[in-house]
């Protein structure tokens, strides 16, 4: 099963890398710098730089997830120190988005798009998750939810790509029909 995490996990970090590619290509398209001063023209200007905030932190988090988390099961400790140890530090990996979060909208002066919101809700959603695992598998050894949290930490990541994409998508959409009815 845990094969099938990774499998998922690098699948993932794929299409992140190609909706984040996407959405600076579309912040190209109307003529957004990426990482200048900029005074936003439109609310979708606003919102796809919000989309593209989003997916850079969201690629960074996860390939920060992806290459340190078999580290931490190299570990040579206890299976207490290790439960301990790893939902400890994806609770504070999740801490760490939110805050990326708020300060790179707050830095680029940048209101939260819906993506944004719905992102920050399901990164709460799985830090509350992670620290109840962390309550119930790291201090109590009680597994009983152990056979749902691998399952909806996955989907929790799925959403995140999927509604991210769908935004990135339906910017490029409007792109290609105001190219072709120019």
């Amino acid at each position: 099963m845990n094969e099938l995490y990774t499998l998922v996990a690098w699948g993932l970090r794929a299409l992140e890398c190609a909706v984040l590619i996407l959405v600076v290509l579309n912040l190209k398209w109307r003529n957004i710098p990426v990482f200048s001063a900029y005074r936003f023209k439109s609310p979708a200007d606003e919102e796809l730089y919000s989309c593209f905030l989003t997916c850079l932190c969201l690629f960074t988090i996860n390939i920060l997830i992806t290459h340190t988390i078999p580290y931490i099961f190299s570990l040579d400790v206890g299976v207490f120190e290790l439960r301990r140890f790893y939902y400890s530090f994806l609770v504070s990996i999740s801490a760490t988005f939110c805050l990326l979060m708020f300060f790179f909208h707050s830095i680029k002066n940048c209101r939260f798009s819906f993506v944004a919101r719905t992102c920050l809700f399901m990164s709460f959603v799985g830090t509350l998750t992670n620290l109840l695992q962390l309550i119930l598998r790291g201090y109590f050894d009680v597994n009983i939810l152990y056979s749902f949290y691998g399952p909806f930490i996955a989907s929790q990541s799925i959403m995140d790509i999927a509604i991210t994409m769908f935004f990135v998508l339906k910017f490029t959409s409007q792109r290609y029909r105001a190219r072709v009815t120019a």
